[in-house]
């Protein structure tokens, strides 16, 4: 009996944070398409496709970590249910380094390429958003560090900041900037969730 209470202990607190994770990552799912039909709105079809296409570097980032994301999310969980601290810094080390050298040297082949591209706007936003990519690759490092971790509660609140603070600063400066302003405003946001993430990791 003593043994089922422990057990159900907990599962509770477990099954309540991946409900709490789900559904911030559902309400996420639907103020990042809100977000999406205001840029279209604001930007307009030339523009937004602009936009559409320098966001396509940022879904290919993490092919850049060279596997060690995967394998963080992996390896991390299953080393602290066994309580190895020392393989938990050895894995952490090895892809923190990966990813310090992987997230510069990608940013950095972006801001090159762009001054290939013969589309002039192109071009110029492509090499304005790099930088911007660069922190949202460490953004998605420490969202994945953080629930390799067993940090859920954090993680929702991770993702919920990101997602409200990207979708208010792309509105408000869109209307004054157009697109450099939404470029301003997910650098500012961005920064703010990884730094909040560094202070939860390193408290």
């Amino acid at each position: 009996d003593q043994h089922k209470n422990l057990k159900t202990q907990h599962q509770v607190p477990f099954a309540r944070d991946a409900l709490l994770f789900g559904s911030t990552r559902a309400l996420g799912a639907v103020l990042r398409l809100g977000r999406s039909f205001i840029l279209a709105k604001y930007l307009g079809p030339e523009v937004y496709g602009t936009w559409q296409f320098v966001n396509l570097f940022t879904n290919y980032a993490p092919y850049a970590s060279l596997g060690t994301q995967s394998a963080l999310s992996r390896k991390i969980p299953f080393l602290r249910g066994k309580g190895d601290i020392a393989g938990q810094q050895a894995v952490l080390g090895t892809a923190f380094a990966t990813h310090v050298f992987s997230s510069l040297l990608y940013s950095l082949i972006i801001a090159i390429f762009s001054f290939f591209l013969k589309d002039a706007t192109n071009a110029r936003v492509l090499f304005a958003f790099s930088p911007v990519i660069l922190l949202l690759s460490w953004l998605n490092f420490s969202k994945l560090l953080t629930l390799s971790c067993g940090f859920f509660r954090f993680g929702s609140s991770l993702h919920i900041l990101e997602d409200l603070t990207s979708g208010l600063l792309s509105i408000l400066f869109i209307y004054f900037f157009g697109l450099p302003g939404v470029i301003v405003a997910f650098a500012l946001s961005t920064s703010l969730a990884v730094i909040v993430s560094l202070i939860k990791l390193y408290e």
